[in-house]
């Protein structure tokens, strides 16, 4: 008949809860800052952005100052253009004056056109010497009877026809130019209005985030304010949790030897973990914590592998006990001096041993322990 293992009851696993409670609990204290770096990207983005924006605008404004410069001066010249062809035609209302004044006969007729001329004169441009010259050489020549004279006459209207061309030409390409400097000025200009509106919108966006992240940063010195308050009582009930821990290791010493060594250890652990709650960084801990609560663990398996394997080797001795034990309590009694003096053997005189415990429930489920079988002392 093999007897099925019982628990053993060890404060080491409740040690370890308390110390995984605790990582959670830094953990939950140690939460990253609220601005990310992709907060930060964002706003030098935009930084950027409007940097760029603002090396297009300079762009933009310089073009559209040489264009309003183009502008300007070929309207200074389309309007010194159109005071050349004025004066131009203005030269032959002049000579008509001129041919006016000399008839001989002055009739009604002759009034009304010299009025007429005189009127139109004054509201022409002024022609200089050399045109008042040529309309006068014009006026000999037409009212010459030579032919040298006639042909003179036309010769100086071919040159004044080609004259008037040319200012026509002139005129028309200082027109669309004028134009095309107009268009391209609009176009500036709307790509100025555009890239001010961009500018404006960036600007609007990078105020918004650094506003979110200025908030982020006053909720995270808020957060990190109550982290350290956290941590401080965390701290001071840590280390009141060693004082008292270690209060009850020094009266177990009398009271109950088994648990005076894992009480004075989980005191110093408790004190240890206060002085590091304030001193160390919390990812720092919560790794040592976390390899403490490991490395815990493992020694609770193996304590309690080793124990279970001690006992399973222990079936035997316990098996003839209860052989031993149908010839009467002086037999089972006998058995049982046997088998403790194999145990004494195996672990040394001491009533402390953990699988002291362990081998008296066996034997009380086994219902071995008569009223002269008393417990190990």
């Amino acid at each position: 008949m093999t007897a099925s293992l019982l628990p053993v009851s060890y404060p080491w696993p409740r040690l370890a809860q308390i110390i995984i409670a605790l990582a959670g609990l830094l953990l939950f204290a140690g939460c990253p800052s609220v601005v990310t770096k992709e907060d930060i990207a964002q706003l030098k983005s935009y930084d950027g952005k409007i940097t760029k924006l603002g090396r297009d605008l300079e762009d933009k404004t310089l073009k559209l100052q040489q264009t309003s410069d183009k502008l300007l001066a070929k309207t200074e010249a389309r309007l010194d253009n159109q005071e050349e062809v004025a004066r131009h035609y203005t030269q032959f209302v002049f000579a008509a004056r001129l041919a006016v004044d000399t008839d001989v006969q002055v009739d009604p007729r002759s009034l009304f056109i010299k009025d007429e001329l005189n009127r139109a004169l004054a509201g022409l441009p002024q022609i200089d010497t050399d045109m008042r010259a040529l309309a006068e050489q014009r006026l000999k020549n037409g009212l010459s009877t030579i032919a040298a004279d006639r042909d003179r006459l036309k010769e100086s209207y071919a040159q004044l026809e080609a004259k008037a061309k040319t200012l026509e030409t002139e005129k028309t390409q200082l027109n669309a130019t004028v134009n095309e400097l107009y268009i391209e000025k609009g176009k500036l200009v709307g790509e100025q209005n555009r890239i001010h509106h961009e500018i404006k919108v960036a600007q609007d966006e990078r105020n918004s985030t650094s506003r979110d992240i200025i908030i982020k940063q006053q909720e995270e010195i808020a957060r990190q304010r109550d982290d350290d308050a956290r941590k401080d009582m965390l701290a001071r009930l840590l280390l009141l949790a060693g004082v008292l821990v270690g209060v009850g290791a020094a009266f177990s010493v009398q009271l109950y030897p088994p648990v005076t060594l894992p009480l004075g250890a989980a005191s110093a652990g408790l004190i240890f973990a206060a002085w590091a709650v304030v001193t160390v960084p919390t990812w720092v801990l919560i790794l040592i914590l976390c390899a403490c609560g490991l490395a815990i663990a493992a020694a609770i398996y193996i304590k309690f592998s080793r124990t279970r394997d001690i006992a399973d080797n222990s079936i035997g001795a316990i098996e003839q006990l209860k052989n031993a034990a149908r010839d009467g309590d002086d037999t089972a009694r006998t058995a049982y001096d046997r088998l403790k003096h194999e145990l004494h053997d195996w672990f040394g005189d001491n009533v402390n041993n953990p699988l002291h415990q362990e081998i008296h429930n066996r034997l009380k489920s086994l219902n071995l322990l008569g009223k002269v079988v008393k417990p190990l002392k």
